[in-house]
């Protein structure tokens, strides 16, 4: 009776108490912009459904778009759906994607659902040049100098106790690449390490950390004047290139009564420890009966490798000098012409002892054939005293050459400035003509004027004389005083213009005559 009445309750419970059924929900995402030439995706979530029938599409600045189902998740009947579509934007303006249709609940409950979402496009960004940090620092330690985003080297002092170190690096461009920063291994001496920017159009710049793992206690040791340190880390001492490195093995041996690390090769008979100089710069040195002998000096370039030796006698014209290759100094032997440096050594493959030259620029090394050389000097002093011969004969040919051809400038010259003379003195004579036959001319108008005045004159002379004859008759009738100078008048005018001509002749005839005078001294001359 009692399980009948608790059916009963839970039957009458299940009517009352509503059971929880979740609706169905939809939405659409997506970026608010895309740069346009550039793909954008619009999702549509579909949450709590049991079946759907949707479209979703995109519109606009497009030049098409792609439907895609994404995915779902859920159990039972409330699942939740992902649909997709992408589009790829072709113009500045809008795209809007849409979705549209109907969705059932687990409740059996159908709706229809629609929504939009309205993408902008936008004009593509300018790549950025920026490759510079924007911070720089080994973790626990003080850069040298202070870092700036133009300063590309610096320095960092580290305790020998220290076997890694942590660089920090910060670009000052999101766009910018960053390669070099983080956890790095270090050992005895320098260690260099190069972090890289590179900007979003390929631009590059590194900056160097010189990391100097310093010796606390550090043992000296003086050879040949210099002072050095024992290298006391194994890991800092590396097998040389070209030295076959399966043939050593790491070891210790005892120098003045302390142990430090070694590389031996009991096959080659080989035995290094390390140095380092004040520049803390690590160099191997032979290990000979218990004693540091030599520096061992080897250099590889393009598959030669050649072991530095002394050699029995130095080639003429060169002098032992040092020279810098990476960051290490070299003996060798160089003369005035600096590019090449001239080194003796054992070649590693063959063993044979030989000049070998290197090339400074180049950077590269190969054999060098003292006989072959010398011929070809013998040859090249023959050929420089041949062109010094055919030198000299030319500069004398040149120089008769030149004095030839000023002489003949120079009577040219004379010849010129004479006939320049003869130029001007007949132009001097034309315009000594021209003068003459105008003084002529005057002179002519004056005797004209001459015989034109004496015509004039007589005439006059006639006018008066008959003047004076009818004066006579007409002073018998005129007795008044005014009359006859009323009558007098016309005389005096007369005389007066008279006077005037005759004084206007004579100065033409003494300018003319003065003129002609003038032009037969210069003639004369």
């Amino acid at each position: 009776m009692k399980r009948i009445n608790r059916v009963l309750m839970i039957m009458v419970l299940s009517f009352i108490i509503p059971i929880n059924v979740k609706a169905a929900t939809t939405y659409i995402s997506a970026n608010d912009t895309v740069v346009n030439g550039n793909e954008v995706k619009a999702t549509v979530t579909l949450k709590d459904v049991a079946a759907w029938d949707i479209r979703i599409s995109g519109d606009g600045s497009t030049n098409g778009c792609s439907t895609h189902e994404v995915g779902d998740s859920g159990n039972g009947n409330n699942t939740t759906k992902y649909f997709s579509v992408t589009c790829r934007a072709n113009s500045l303006g809008t795209i809007t994607f849409s979705y549209n249709g109907d969705v059932t609940s687990s409740d059996g409950k159908n709706t229809k659902v629609s929504g939009s979402k309205k993408v902008t496009v936008v004009k593509p960004r300018e790549k950025s040049n920026n490759n510079n940090l924007k911070s720089l620092s080994v973790e626990g330690y003080t850069l040298t100098p202070e870092f700036s985003k133009d300063t590309l080297e610096y320095n960092v002092e580290v305790t020998d106790d220290k076997e890694t170190i942590k660089i920090n690096a910060e670009r000052e461009d999101g766009y910018s690449s960053l390669e070099g920063d983080g956890e790095k291994e270090v050992a005895e001496g320098i260690n260099k390490f190069e972090v890289k920017v590179t900007s979003e159009t390929g631009k590059e710049k590194v900056y160097t950390l010189n990391i100097n793992v310093k010796d606390a206690n550090p043992i000296e040791k003086k050879i040949n004047g210099d002072t050095y340190s024992l290298v006391k880390r194994s890991k800092t001492l590396v097998v040389p290139d070209g030295l076959d490195k399966e043939k050593f093995t790491s070891s210790t041996i005892t120098i003045d009564e302390t142990e430090i690390p070694a590389l031996v090769s009991e096959e080659l008979g080989l035995t290094f420890v390390g140095l380092k100089d004040k520049n803390d710069l690590i160099y191997l040195y032979k290990v000979e009966d218990g004693s540091i002998t030599t520096r061992y000096e080897l250099l590889t370039t393009k598959g030669l490798s050649v072991e530095f030796k002394e050699p029995k006698e130095v080639l003429d014209g060169y002098t032992k000098t040092t020279i810098k290759i990476g960051d290490k100094e070299y003996t060798v032997y160089q003369n005035d012409y600096k590019n090449y440096a001239l080194i003796y050594g054992t070649n590693i493959d063959t063993k044979e002892d030989n000049w070998y030259q290197y090339n400074i620029k180049e950077k590269s090394l190969q054999s060098y054939n003292k006989d072959l050389i010398d011929n070809m000097n013998k040859d090249f002093d023959k050929e420089i005293n041949t062109y010094k011969m055919l030198s000299f004969i030319g500069i004398g040919i040149s120089i008769v050459l030149l004095f030839i051809v000023i002489i003949l400038i120079i009577k040219l010259s004379k010849k010129k400035n004479k006939k320049d003379k003869f130029d001007i003195f007949d132009e001097e004579e034309k315009d000594n003509t021209k003068e003459l036959d105008k003084a002529e001319i005057i002179i002519n108008k004056v005797e004209l004027k001459k015989k034109e005045e004496k015509v004039e004159k007589k005439s006059k002379k006639k006018e008066t004389t008959n003047k004076k004859k009818e004066d006579k008759k007409q002073s018998q009738f005129l007795n008044t005083q005014d009359l006859k100078e009323i009558l007098e008048e016309p005389k005096k005018e007369e005389v007066k213009e008279v006077k005037k001509r005759k004084s206007k002749v004579i100065e033409d005839e003494e300018m003319a005559l003065d003129f002609l005078d003038e032009k037969r001294k210069k003639r004369r001359k």
